[in-house]
Order: C-alpha cells, then structure tokens, then sequence
C-alpha cells in the first residue's frame, strides 16, 4: 500500500498544500473588467456579479473534487473552468464574424481534453497547485495594483455640505413660505446623456439636428447654442449641476490619482437643488436608467425599470459563454433598451403626480451602446453587450459605425424627447420649467487615457434647452454653462441667492477622475472641424 497521504480536500497546512487559485481565479475577471473601466463603476456594483462567480466556481471545485476523491483535481478544473468561461466574450470580439460559430466548439473540445487530463493524472496533486498559486496571483495582480493605486483614501476635510465656492457663500437652505411655494411651477431636469451641440453634430457626424431644436423652441424652449459642459464625464458633470458648485475642493481632497466615484454619486443622490426644491415644497422624484455612478437613494420616489442586472453586470454577462447559452449580450443590449423606454415613458406620465415636483432624469442615451434605430427598431449586432464609447469603443468597431450607430439613435431619441415633453405641457397644472441638457457632448473623439488624442472641441459641446418664464429667460446667455442652470433657476423663481460663476471646463482620463486639467481656453481658442465628406 502507498504511503503518499491522499488529498481528499483543502489541507489545513501552511505550505504547497493550500489552494487559493479558484477563489481568485472566479474573482480575476471581475477586477479586471473593473480595473478597466476605474471611474465609470462603483465598488457597489461588483458584489453580486463577485458572489455569484465564487458561488458557482466553488461548487465546480466541490462537485470534481468528490467525484474524483481529490480536492487539487477539483480545484484545477474549476479555475480553468471560470477562465474559459469569461474567455468567450474576448474570444467572440476578437474573431473575424465567419469564426463566431466554431468558438464554442473549440472551446468545449479544449476544456473536454483538460479534464480528461486533470482526470487521469496519477499522484499528488500538489506541485500543480503550487504553479496555479504562483500563476493566479500574478494574473490579478496588475488589476488590483490599478485598483488600489486608484482608491486613496479621501485627504480630511470638512463635510461635504460645507463645501462651498469660497467666494460664493452657499447660505441655509430656508423653507419658502407656503403660500408663495404654491404657485412654484414643477421643474423638470432631463439629462440626455452625451447629447452633442448641433454644430457638433453637424461637424463631427455630418448631421443638421436644426430640425429638432426647431420643434423644441416651437414648444418655448430657449437654446442655449454655444454651451460647454463643465467635465467630460457623467459623475463629475452631474455631481456639479446639482450642487450649484465646481469641484475643486473634492478633487483636492480625494488626490489626482484616486478613483473612486462612490463621493460623486453620493453627491448626486444627496443634493443641494433637491434640498432646495424641498425647502419649497416640492417632492424630489429620480428617473433612473441602470447607470450605477448616478444611483439615487434618498429621493421621494425613484422610477426606474427593474430588469435585475446592472449595466456593469450586463457588461460581465457579454464576457462569458452565457451569452451563447441565454443570449447574453443580446438581453444586455435589450435591458438598456427597457431601462430607456421606461424612463420616458415615467416622462410621460409623471406630471400627473398631484404634488409639486422637481423630476430629475438621467436617460443613458444618445450615448452608446446603440441599440436604436431611426424609427425606435431595435439594433441588430453580434458583438458583446458593453456601454463603452469613445477611443475604447473605437477599438472594436469603425469611425463610420460610430457615426452612423449615435446619429441613428439621437434620432429616435429626439422624437421620445418631444413625445415626452408634450406629455408633461399637457398633464401639467401650470406651465412647469423642462430643462433638457446634455451632461456632456457626443465622444467619439474623447481619448480617455489622453488629452493631447482628445480633440476638445465635441465631448464639450453640449445640448442646453430651457422651458421657463421670463424671469429666467432674459438672464439666459449663449455660453451658459451647466454649473449656473440652477443657480439661476433658485435665483429667478424660487427667492434664493445664487451668483452666477465663471463657466469653465475640465478634463480628466478615466483612471484619474479627479486629476482635472482645465481646458476653457484650449475650447475658446479651437475650433469645429469642417464636416465629413466636405
């Protein structure tokens, strides 16, 4: 009889015999897709898709490892498991179209020749093991590196409330009297996510919109045509409109290299105009469309369309061999297009409400991925689900689908937008304020790593439309900028003091958000480029 000690599970010992390489092997694509899109996802967001991956990878380790009366065995097939697994979407991305079809099969016929491997290895188990250690902690450890460079801790400093523009006291928010909040108009705040300026559309994508803001001023839109946004991405914007304030100190504080977002969406959730707008009377309603750096959970009412699965989530989904099981990709494509849907449908049916209202609406569209056509038609497409844009999405499809793909969608955007503005005139008691902005402009020419590859001039030039009486109008001016939307809003309507600020525009890549570089001059001084094909 052998006397080789048999490895029938985990050993409790220190040494070659502990196994740790599924646990990270389950984790690994996770932190990288993470590690990847550092700013654009909140640590929230990788707990369930975390817990799921280790749940199914141990119970792999655990079903091998009893049939085959070796732990090691067990663990070896669940890490390569979990690897190929996550390794169809790269796979699928990678291969020319005419390929897709014989992914799987090669895929299953490698993994069907590892486990007959693993299977009739005789011996210990251990030194394998070791290697695979050895070999995963050095697959997650870029990733993690990434990760932690980028999470510093936030340098001390007072709360968050009394951050205010050192020049511009920010006051206490003071309950207006009842009587004057009673002929407060609701206000509405739509936000069309990386919505361009139509001289932008015209020069980057060969687009006239001219007929759309047409249709909008016929409605009493005032357009605000030479407005800049005042960052190029969608937390930092929206953490700023709603706070009436730049974000300077926040930056100071958090470091140029930090990267969590987790600050930015809890400034947004906890705002300054909706405190305002309380204090007036008014309910704070949210309109959410699966974005999780603009997750709100302190408003009055939240709408959104609960499809079960995050945007991040539907991005993992699209990277694993699910997406040939279940369609994967296509159900992440088609989440996206519900949770749009749903939103302007909530447009148009909020102002039926009977309280006083501030509607916040954040629609993640024109901004990719494109999922509609002109005529609302859902778009067919093989590649995996995934909401990147600009120079990361440029590395998986052309200039000309970029093009084509955002043009296609404004449009039907565009005719949502009017539906859902009629909705909310002809539902609403008295003439409410609508205001309809772009965070930021169209990015095809955003290089998120570089500013000298970004050209300024498009991620900046922004939709900006403002539905509001007189008060408000006259003091509107071609350049305004989204930092003064409601300061002048509060101001003009609703008896508080707000000076206007100085309308500036800053940039910063994706791995170091509050690495801000200001760009206003750089945008004063360039110019649009002629448009294609001319």
């Amino acid at each position: 009889m052998s006397s080789e000690p048999r490895d029938d599970g985990p050993s409790r010992h220190t040494g070659r015999g502990w196994i740790i390489h599924p646990v990270i092997a389950a984790v690994y694509p996770i932190l990288a897709l993470y590690a990847r899109n550092l700013g654009q996802i909140t640590p929230p967001e990788l707990l369930r898709p975390i817990g799921v991956t280790l749940a199914a990878t141990c119970a792999v380790w655990l079903i091998v490892g009893l049939l085959s009366r070796d732990a090691h065995k067990g663990a070896t097939v669940a890490s390569c498991a979990v690897l190929v697994f996550f390794s169809y979407g790269h796979a699928r991305n990678l291969a020319p179209p005419g390929l897709h079809g014989w992914i799987v099969p090669l895929f299953a016929i490698g993994m069907a020749a590892l486990v007959a491997g693993v299977w009739r290895r005789k011996g210990s188990m251990s030194t394998l093991t070791s290697a695979l250690n050895v070999a995963s902690i050095a697959l997650v450890a870029p990733s993690c590196w990434a990760i932690a460079a980028g999470a510093r801790p936030m340098r001390p400093g007072p709360p968050r409330r009394a951050q205010a523009i050192p020049t511009v006291p920010m006051g206490r928010v003071r309950p207006i009297p009842s009587a004057v909040a009673a002929v407060k108009p609701d206000v509405y705040y739509i936000v069309l996510d990386a919505y361009g300026r139509a001289d932008a559309l015209r020069a980057y994508y060969g687009y006239d919109n001219e007929p759309f803001l047409r249709e909008l001023e016929k409605r009493g839109f005032t357009i605000t045509r030479e407005s800049r946004a005042n960052y190029e991405q969608t937390p930092l914007c929206l953490a700023s409109v709603v706070n009436l304030e730049y974000l300077d100190g926040l930056a100071k504080r958090m470091g140029p290299a930090a990267t969590d977002m987790e600050p930015l969406r809890a400034m947004i959730d906890r705002n300054r105009v909706a405190d305002e707008f309380r204090a007036a009377g008014l309910k704070y309603i949210y309109i959410w469309t699966g974005a999780g750096q603009s997750r709100v959970e302190t408003a009055d009412l939240m709408l959104d369309s609960d499809t079960g699965v995050s945007s991040f989530e539907g991005q993992v989904l699209g990277l694993s061999a699910l997406d040939v099981a279940t369609n994967a990709s296509v159900g992440g494509f088609r989440r996206h297009r519900d949770m749009v849907l749903a939103a302007f449908k909530h447009l148009g049916t909020v102002a039926k409400l009977p309280y006083r209202k501030f509607v916040f609406a954040h629609i993640m569209a024109p901004h990719p991925p494109f999922t509609f056509m002109p005529d609302g038609a859902e778009v067919k497409t093989d590649r995996g689900y995934s909401a990147d844009d600009g120079s990361r999405l440029l590395q998986g499809i052309s200039r000309e689908q970029y093009r084509r793909g955002y043009i296609d969608q404004l449009q039907y955007i565009n005719k949502r937008t009017l539906e859902a503005i009629d909705q909310i005139i002809r539902q609403s008691r008295r003439p409410p304020v609508i205001i309809v902005q772009g965070d930021h402009g169209s990015r095809m020419n955003l290089d998120w790593e570089s500013l000298e590859l970004t050209d300024v001039q498009e991620p900046y030039s922004i939709l900006n439309a403002y539905r509001a009486p007189e008060a408000v109008r006259k003091y509107l001016y071609p350049s305004i900028s989204p930092v003064n939307t409601f300061r002048l809003v509060l101001t003009r309507l609703f008896g508080a003091h707000y000076p206007l600020l100085p309308d500036r525009s800053y940039y910063s890549t994706a791995n170091a958000p509050y690495g801000l570089t200001d760009v206003t001059g750089l945008l004063q001084a360039g110019k649009m480029p002629a448009p294609p094909g001319r």
